[in-house]
């Protein structure tokens, strides 16, 4: 009887651990932990300015930020939401070159929702909607 016990106990265990760790391994993207950079989108859009916009001094791989932040409009159609853009930004995720789009959540505003977004759909002859590789809501801070 003890042994019939522990078996079930036992799968039960096998079965939790990998769960557990396939949850909590971090979502990379090219430019690093997909939180890390939402995080960093967020506070780089945040104490931008209108005048800066996407004109901004930094490098062409710098964020677009709050007034008028955008996305491909194939991106926008993949995503599936009409909201204003917090951030958006060129990456790549698992090899596969992507926008990461940054959304307010719907329902709680201490929220984000992330998107990251082949952007194989802007080449796309007829036009398609991208693809969703990843979404996440995150803390928005």
């Amino acid at each position: 009887m003890g042994v019939a016990l522990l078996l079930p106990g036992d799968s039960g265990k096998q079965d939790r651990p990998q769960a557990v760790h396939e949850s909590q391994s971090p979502d990379v993207l090219a430019s690093g932990d997909l939180r890390t950079r939402v995080h960093e989108l967020l506070a780089t859009s945040s104490r931008t300015t209108p005048f800066q916009g996407k004109h901004s001094e930094h490098s062409s791989d710098a964020p677009m930020r709050d007034f008028g932040a955008t996305a491909p409009s194939c991106v926008q159609q993949g995503i599936g939401r009409s909201d204003q853009i917090l951030a958006s930004q060129q990456d790549g995720y698992k090899g596969v070159p992507s926008y990461l789009v940054v959304l307010p959540h719907p329902a709680d505003t201490k929220l984000v929702d992330a998107y990251v977004v082949s952007s194989a759909c802007v080449e796309a002859t007829p036009p398609v909607p991208g693809e969703v590789l990843l979404q996440r809501t995150l803390p928005r801070t």
